[in-house]
């Protein structure tokens, strides 16, 4: 079993934190919940924060983003990986002081 999500926050209050992430219609699984359970236990007993996050939680502009960064996920979508990885280490070589979200915005800037 695994976590999807283990975030270092800059937050003093909740300085750390867990998510995990499930599509909604799998929460209604008996052998999902136990597994879900067993993982909350773990954490909680870590002293860290742990949530259950699905779909409905996550607005369709981040869902989007997250299909045009994953694409494989889409079989629709076909493209050479190497060009692509090509570009975004190319990118991140000219900016390397930049944080991942910075550059994403400059790149969507430049390209769309």
């Amino acid at each position: 079993m695994t976590s999807d999500f283990y975030i270092v926050s800059s937050d003093k209050e909740i300085s750390q934190f867990v998510l995990q992430a499930k599509y909604s219609k799998d929460l209604m699984k008996p052998r999902t919940i136990e597994k879900l359970e067993i993982e909350r236990r773990y954490w909680h007993s870590k002293g860290i924060s742990w949530q259950i996050i699905t779909e409905k939680d996550i607005p369709i502009v981040i869902q989007n983003n997250i299909k045009w960064l994953y694409p494989e996920s889409n079989s629709q979508i076909t493209f050479n990986i190497e060009e692509k990885l090509d570009f975004y280490i190319d990118q991140f070589s000219q900016s390397p002081s930049k944080n991942l979200i910075d550059l994403c915005k400059e790149v969507d800037r430049v390209l769309f």
